[in-house]
């Protein structure tokens, strides 16, 4: 595994004495956390050509390692090495991206590690200068290269645990492994869509995705069937599949045959496994931890609907479900394909309209709330081959779209025009307002309908405060701060706030980042306000020109104020 994207800095001497502990500390963590119940390679039936890409993508590794920040403000943080080669990794495994902004589900047990010793502690912060810094775990999430090496590194935080019966977690990227901005909008994160598990019937096609410990550092795939329902030891109904699992592959990713995403791979059971030697040191003693698989080459997996709740309740949205494609005889008409009644031929031909709404991704979403492109669909009644029709979209009555068609398939029972984000707008999402969308035939009308867009804010007031190298506070004349500043201060009242959320501030000069807030966890009341400072890194006035503060929560921009600093 490449380690040197992370920076580490040269390791002075240390005693053997403490060397020795650091290797057990590394074997006591792996053997506790990753002991998932072993599979068997046989799959009954054949396999698909290839998985979606986006699947394969999603599927990343993480590692939980020891990151020294030293004393000294001009030294940068470093991950604690062992022997002055390797990185002091203290878990690692497998995780799926569910949201094209980096939110990660995994398993409770790959982001749960213990206290850090005090001997640990005290061997990786003397590798600070002066022995002089503070060691605490973080994690990093690698992102596949198209071979399924890990490739991009980024820095992820837990934003929500559960217990080890739930045995789930919920990750969100939150930057590059270098502390480098995220952009999302030009660069999106792949992430996997979601399965109805409840669907899943005997022996149906599963397929495993993950990062395995005995394949080194790259991805694996494997495949087997659902086996059936088994209680995970809890009372709660677990799958259970014959597709090979092994340590590492748990938090991974598991799809169906038609790659959507419905369960998660996890450890064994309390009743599927016994005491023993976990820690490979030859002795059963109190030092081993976890237990041994004994479940007849059986491995079990968290249902996709349980999991999909649990990451629903933590972002705050909902995560949509795909319904799996039935293939259909091309020669016998299915239920949605009508032919226009010729009885009725005199009719309206366009009937019932229904609205869909879809992210930057292309991801239909449930509500209408910040989205980027809007279908209004009309039903076919007696429209035929050639039939000249105008859809009209209006916004809070004014027109915005129009568009012409000629309905050249009387077999397609709905018709969509469609309303969505123009690159150059520089807009996220869809203004708000009342969409109605209005189908003419001939002149005159046929059918309209109406929906209501909503882009979501979470941000009430944003109130700025300056202050110059002598310490005289300054206040903005309207959106202009005149003076020598040294600081900027703004304070942000937040309303609406679901606890978990991330937030981040952006301050952006003459369009380009100057400076940009660590992502925080919102812990408090649903009203709240926060603060957050521009400093000029050479400690001068800051630099006069246009600026942008930039409020985001849970990766959605929800305010953007504009200033500038004159001469």
């Amino acid at each position: 595994m490449p380690h040197s994207v992370l920076s580490p800095s040269p390791v002075r001497h240390r005693s053997r004495r403490a060397a020795a502990a650091i290797r057990l500390f590394a074997i006591l963590l792996f053997a506790a956390m990753l002991q998932p119940l072993a599979g068997s390679p046989a799959a009954a039936q054949e396999s698909p050509a290839g998985l979606p890409e986006q699947v394969l993508q999603a599927s990343v590794r993480i590692i939980t390692y020891i990151e020294v920040t030293p004393d000294d403000e001009d030294e940068d943080p470093f991950p604690c090495m062992l022997d002055g080669e390797t990185v002091l990794e203290a878990s690692q495994g497998s995780g799926t991206i569910i949201s094209e902004d980096g939110y990660i589900l995994t398993n409770h047990h790959i982001v749960a590690v213990d206290p850090m010793p005090r001997e640990v502690r005290a061997y990786c912060e003397d590798q600070a200068p002066g022995g002089r810094g503070e060691a605490e775990f973080a994690r990093i999430a690698w992102v596949p290269d198209a071979r399924g090496n890990p490739a991009e590194p980024y820095r992820a935080e837990v934003v929500r645990d559960s217990s080890p019966a739930e045995e789930l977690a919920v990750m969100k990227i939150t930057e590059h492994a270098d502390g480098s901005p995220l952009d999302i909008e030009s660069d999106p994160f792949p992430f996997v869509q979601f399965g109805d598990s409840d669907a899943l019937r005997e022996p149906e096609h599963v397929i495993l995705v993950g990062y395995p410990a005995n394949a080194g550092t790259s991805r694996r795939v494997s495949e087997g069937i659902f086996s059936g329902w088994g209680d995970n030891g809890y009372g709660v109904p677990w799958i259970y599949t014959d597709a090979t699992i092994s340590g590492g592959n748990s938090g991974g990713t598991a799809v169906n045959g038609q790659g959507l995403f419905i369960g998660i791979p996890t450890i064994a059971t309390i009743s599927d496994c016994r005491p023993g030697d976990t820690n490979n040191d030859g002795l059963e003693d109190e030092n081993d931890q976890g237990c041994i698989g004994i479940g007849g080459n059986y491995g079990i997996l968290i249902p996709s609907n349980i999991a999909r709740v649990f990451a629903e309740e933590t972002i705050g949205e909902e995560l949509p479900v795909v319904e799996p494609f039935t293939p259909v005889d091309p020669n016998e008409p299915t239920p949605t394909q009508k032919s226009p009644d010729p009885a009725n031929a005199d009719g309206p031909p366009f009937g019932e309209i229904s609205f869909n709404a879809y992210d930057a991704a292309g991801v239909e979403r449930a509500g209408f709330d910040n989205i980027n492109k809007l279908e209004g669909c009309f039903e076919n009644l007696t429209a035929q081959d050639g039939q000249a029709a105008t859809a009209t979209w209006y916004v809070d009555d004014e027109v915005y779209l129009v568009v012409e068609f000629v309905w050249d398939d009387a077999w397609n029972p709905e018709a969509c025009a469609e309303v969505h984000m123009e690159l150059a707008s520089g807009e996220r999402f869809l203004d708000p307002g009342v969409y109605r969308v209005e189908v003419e035939t001939n002149g005159q009308p046929v059918v309209s309908d109406d929906v209501t867009v909503t882009r979501s804010t979470f941000v009430a007031e944003v109130s700025f405060r300056g202050r110059t190298a002598d310490g005289e506070s300054v206040t903005a004349d309207g959106n202009a701060f005149t003076g020598e500043l040294v600081t900027l201060t703004a304070d942000i009242t937040f309303t609406g706030m679901s606890e978990g959320g991330i937030w981040q501030a952006e301050w952006y000069r003459d369009g380009e980042l100057a400076f940009a807030s660590n992502p925080d966890v919102w812990g408090g009341d649903a009203e709240g306000t926060e603060t957050v400072r521009l400093r000029n890194p050479d400690r001068g006035p800051l630099d006069a020109g246009a600026y942008e503060l930039v409020i985001t929560v849970d990766g959605v921009e929800s305010d953007r104020v504009t200033f500038v600093i004159e001469d």
